[in-house]
């Protein structure tokens, strides 16, 4: 499982690089069949 925290889960609160970044690893991670989202904190991963 992986969890991507940022200060918002609001995609239109964060920047164009963050958004890429988590597109990014969306699509490495899912490609290894590995759980992958964004939370606000890691707390609720």
């Amino acid at each position: 499982m992986v969890k991507e925290t940022k200060g918002s889960t609001s995609k239109d609160q964060l920047r164009i690089s963050e958004l890429n970044k988590i597109q990014f690893g969306k699509a490495h991670f899912e490609a290894l069949d590995v759980d992958y989202g964004m939370v606000k904190s890691a707390s609720e991963a």
